[in-house]
């Protein structure tokens, strides 16, 4: 093990979620498996503000997690934009995915009225709304596109997967991204989209479910351990 690699854990930490205290865990479990040496800093949403541009440039990974509305969403979607624009491993769950599908509605699709429900109501195009059963503490059967990077990673088609949500993307939608790089990989049995990916990065994931959740089994999830590789392959 040689290079150290810094990786964001971005969020509003919350030590009551389950995410947040397992999310660190979970990545060092991955880079411990695949000989790596990471970093996991963890960089609350207003503290997105304060980095100048060769601190942000000097990130490895960037890691969006759940705990949304976060405080500073504009912050937190520059961060995204970043990610995707300069081919930065990116990896959002829960909120963090929600976030990256609305930054690409916004930033590349033009739609500016796209928003989530939980934090307006009344948001114009709420590409995040409320899921018709709140999720708690469950989990659920996704069914995933096979020629996806996510699809190769569980090297399945089907999986099972941890919860902790009350919103998601609004497949009513799903036809605005129809023509552009942003694709849906994942969907549970009532066709609601659980992944996506975008085509011509080397990784940029997003999940519904939570995959830090396997920490406390020592488990190596097949994920997370994707985007260590993504890391290391990008930058050694």
């Amino acid at each position: 093990m040689y290079r150290r690699h810094k990786v964001a854990l971005v969020g509003d930490y919350d030590a009551t979620k389950t995410a947040h205290i397992c999310a660190p865990q979970a990545l060092q479990i991955a880079a411990t498996a695949l000989q790596v040496n990471i970093d996991g800093v963890w960089l609350e949403t207003f503290g997105v503000d304060a980095l100048t541009q060769s601190q942000i440039e000097e990130l490895s990974g960037i890691w969006c997690l759940p705990g949304s509305p976060y405080k500073n969403r504009a912050g937190v979607l520059r961060l995204i934009e970043y990610a995707r624009r300069s081919k930065t491993p990116f990896l959002g769950t829960c909120g963090g995915c929600q976030h990256a599908v609305l930054e690409y509605a916004i930033n590349e699709l033009a739609i500016q009225n796209a928003g989530l429900e939980e934090e307006d109501p009344n948001v114009e195009t709420p590409i995040i709304s409320a899921l018709p059963c709140r999720l708690t503490n469950e989990s659920q059967k996704i069914t995933l596109v096979p020629d996806s990077k996510i699809g190769r990673a569980f090297n399945s088609t089907e999986i099972r997967e941890e919860y902790f949500c009350g919103f998601g993307i609004n497949p009513k939608f799903l036809p605005l991204f129809s023509n552009s790089s942003l694709r849906f990989v994942g969907f549970n049995d009532e066709m609601i989209p659980q992944a996506i990916e975008l085509e011509n990065h080397p990784f940029f994931v997003g999940t519904a479910f939570q995959p830090e959740r396997s920490a406390p089994s020592g488990r190596v999830h097949p994920l997370i351990a994707a985007f260590v590789n993504a890391i290391v392959s990008d930058r050694e």
